[in-house]
């Protein structure tokens, strides 16, 4: 989930959602919009929580944001940062490594407010976030461990690094405002699994330490031009076109070494 931090609002849409707002979500939308940069006036916000895991540890989470206009009245910077730790409470007795299941989250995210007249405005946006696991949120209890025990032999990570991108220009025509949003994502995930006991029961070899490693890499791009009508009066309008390039790469792959020679190959 994307840190909600120097936000303007939540909002939450009935399904079914069409490109407007969700790209063909059936279910609903929740849109989160964040506060804008302000080409007038400084500010600075800090919030910090801290904590306590039962079995774990000390968790702690800061987040900061800083706006600063660049050009008065013209050009406005927003930056916001964070990063957090909870920590784990489950122990992997097969390597003696205690909460393995600890989480680390952190992200940044700046948008630039170009006000060039009072038609026109053009805003950039970017956000990063990274989410880090040395092991999953699971327990092997009932199965001979304790409520808070797993064994695995290998380990298993969880890495996701997410990257978007984003210009939305506006221009107002008296008769209709005009919008035009252009989008690019790349999410890379790392998630692997332990192996080794699954080969123990298929083939009898559970002495060779294998991991299932799993690989996605997402790059998406979207651009959504639209026209809403601000004529008044009782007919209103709204009109648009709408375009979706998406590529997703997924690879698995288990190494078992020294499998071969033990299966006569």
């Amino acid at each position: 989930d994307l840190m909600l931090f120097d936000v303007q609002r939540v909002e939450v849409l009935r399904g079914p959602q069409g490109t407007l707002f969700g790209a063909g979500s059936m279910s609903g939308t929740i849109r989160v919009i964040a506060n804008e940069p302000d080409a007038n006036e400084y500010a600075a916000a800090f919030e910090g929580d801290v904590s306590g895991t039962h079995r774990g540890g000390f968790n702690y989470l800061a987040r900061g944001m800083v706006n600063m206009p660049v050009v008065e009245d013209k050009l406005g910077l927003r930056v916001t940062g964070y990063y957090g730790r909870n920590e784990g409470f489950i122990d992997n007795v097969a390597t003696g490594v205690d909460n393995i299941n600890e989480e680390r989250v952190s992200g940044m995210r700046a948008a630039a407010k170009l006000i060039a007249t009072d038609a026109l405005t053009a805003t950039a946006k970017f956000y990063y976030q990274r989410v880090e696991t040395d092991g999953r949120q699971e327990s092997d209890s009932p199965g001979g461990y304790g409520q808070f025990q797993q064994y695995r032999q290998t380990p298993e990570p969880f890495n996701s690094d997410l990257f978007i991108y984003n210009l939305d220009v506006r221009y107002d025509l008296d008769w209709a405002q005009v919008l035009s949003s252009t989008s690019y994502l790349t999410r890379d995930v790392e998630k692997d699994a332990d192996l080794t006991g699954f080969l123990g029961l298929a083939l009898g070899i559970s002495t060779i330490p294998s991991s299932l490693q799993n690989r996605t890499d997402l790059a998406q791009f979207a651009q959504e031009v639209r026209f809403t009508s601000s004529h008044g009066g009782s007919f209103q309008w709204l009109a648009g076109a709408f375009y979706l390039n998406q590529d997703k790469n997924f690879v698995q792959a288990a190494p078992a070494p020294g499998i071969d020679s033990l299966l006569g190959g």
